[in-house]
């Protein structure tokens, strides 16, 4: 699987709609994907989660540390300062099934916030039968993937898509607003190239998952 990428500078600012607040009140943490959403669905096993964490106080900021309790199920890999004040992203690993208390220190050894995440492993997708799009056109393709209870899961990078006939259609990168031959996530965006017909293929270790696409 492809790896998180950080885009801080494009995504929009932290809010209370789409960040999940610390225990202590003193840190905001947001998935970040195609967008920044709560942190309140598990992190796909075997996958990377690139995770936006909003420090209140400048001081705190400065000086952040951050950790996993339990390492064996989600592995913090790197951190790094995002480009607005306050702003933290950890990359973290989903490695085993569980959960891990992720925790952001003072520099000093205090504690000063913590967040509990989980990992689960993907027992299935939900994917459309099939998606239709216009010639210079996007369209938003959405694949669910869910645990063995039911529950959506986060995994921004889950799958590799390729597609059969990209002189058809394409992916669209909204970040650099261009087309790809291939991508990965949950979150696609597609492009009618030319009318016809083509077929999104994703992988997923051994599991292969197809979506039909008319350019109409």
């Amino acid at each position: 699987m492809r790896r998180a990428i950080f885009v801080a500078v494009l995504m929009s600012a932290c809010s209370s709609a789409n960040s999940t607040g610390g225990t202590q009140g003193n840190v905001d943490f947001s998935y970040m994907g195609a967008k920044l959403t709560t942190t309140d669905k598990p992190i796909a096993l075997g996958t990377d989660a690139t995770i936006q964490v909003k420090v209140h106080s400048a001081t705190l900021y400065t000086n952040a540390t951050f950790d996993s309790q339990a390492p064996a199920v989600l592995r913090i890999d790197s951190s790094a300062r995002g480009p607005r004040a306050g702003e933290w992203f950890l990359i973290v690993n989903a490695r085993s099934e569980g959960t891990s208390r992720i925790s952001v220190g003072d520099g000093a050894g205090k504690v000063v916030d913590t967040i509990d995440l989980k990992a689960s492993a993907i027992a299935k997708f939900e994917l459309p039968s099939s998606a239709d799009v216009g010639v210079a056109k996007n369209v938003a393709v959405e694949i669910k993937a869910r645990n063995a209870l039911g529950d959506e899961l986060f995994a921004p990078a889950a799958i590799d898509w390729s597609v059969d006939h990209p002189e058809v259609v394409q992916f669209w990168d909204s970040v650099r607003n261009t087309t790809q031959a291939s991508t990965s996530g949950t979150s696609l965006q597609i492009h009618g190239v030319a009318l016809g017909s083509a077929v999104l293929h994703g992988v997923y270790g051994k599991t292969a998952v197809s979506v039909p696409v008319t350019v109409k």
